[in-house]
């Protein structure tokens, strides 16, 4: 093997080399050298509120006895996966070399305290502070960011839409979900009662006989209920109603439709919330004739 053979072979492999260390970040990588982690979260479980907003709005995220709220959309339940992804990535997120850390940067790229895309305020039970301030998206998934204690401004790659200062976006849309074992459904015209793991229809003459497929449909739309918004009740008639009973403890459904939104409020709560009329139009047809072959 020539000299020159063997001096292109060393140059080739130093290329592949390089390709390797510039790939091994995956997700992480940046193009501005190597990574280091931007934030110092030890445990993602020591954050306990949460603060984001875009200038105009704000939306707070509070933890209490393990579970998160939004103390300004009526203290309802947050979406505590939404909350964990969000930590998580946070928490792992790794930046290179800073692309900028002048103030007139900051302003350029939109990560200064009076001009910016996102404010994101973690507060930790050990009352640390962490400020970071989201700028201009530099590419897919990209954005710049600059810790507010500091100057140097990074490209990241992280998406806005997962802070989103909109409150809904944070309402756990499982809140009416019945996480025990479902004991008892009555309907307008019916009743259900599981015995022994097998549901029984009240008042079942001789000539009838079950449909079991229908009565599935209906326990699973009541174990997978899931909403979409939320309102104060017009404390209106329900349309239809279903009671539920699980571990000894009663929980009614109220279902009603005004103009082109669907609803249900449920005895949980004080609220009223918004449901997708696919569901409302596919359980309200579920009645006593449904369960009867």
């Amino acid at each position: 093997m020539t000299n020159k053979i063997k001096y292109l072979l060393l140059i080739f492999i130093m290329q592949i080399l390089a390709v390797v260390v510039l790939l091994q970040d995956g997700e992480n990588s940046t193009p501005y050298g190597v990574s280091q982690v931007l934030l110092d979260i030890k445990n993602i479980n020591d954050i306990d509120k949460i603060s984001i907003g875009d200038g105009d709005k704000r939306v707070l995220i509070e933890k209490k006895d393990s579970q998160w709220y939004l103390p300004g959309f009526l203290g309802l339940p947050a979406n505590a996966d939404l909350l964990n992804d969000l930590l998580t990535k946070l928490k792992v997120l790794k930046v290179g070399w800073p692309v900028a850390k002048t103030k007139s940067a900051a302003e350029r790229f939109h990560v200064e305290g009076n001009k910016y895309s996102r404010h994101l305020v973690l507060f930790s039970s050990k009352n640390d502070k962490t400020e970071l301030f989201f700028g201009d998206s530099s590419g897919l998934s990209r954005v710049h960011v600059r810790k507010k204690s500091e100057a140097d401004i990074y490209d990241i790659k992280l998406g806005l839409h997962l802070l989103s200062v909109t409150e809904k976006d944070w309402l756990d849309k499982n809140l009416l979900q019945i996480n025990d074992p479902i004991e008892t459904i009555s309907g307008k015209d019916f009743n259900l009662i599981r015995e022994k793991g097998v549901w029984v229809l009240a008042d079942l003459t001789s000539e009838e006989e079950v449909n079991t497929s229908e009565l599935d449909l209906l326990i699973s739309y009541l174990e997978k209920i899931q909403v979409t918004d939320v309102a104060k009740t017009d404390n209106r008639a329900p349309d239809f109603s279903y009671t539920v009973t699980a571990s000894g403890k009663n929980v009614t459904y109220d279902f009603f439709k005004q103009e082109n939104n669907h609803w249900v409020k449920s005895s949980l709560y004080a609220e009223s919330f918004k449901i997708d009329p696919y569901f409302y139009e596919n359980i309200r047809k579920l009645q006593r004739r449904s369960f009867i072959k």
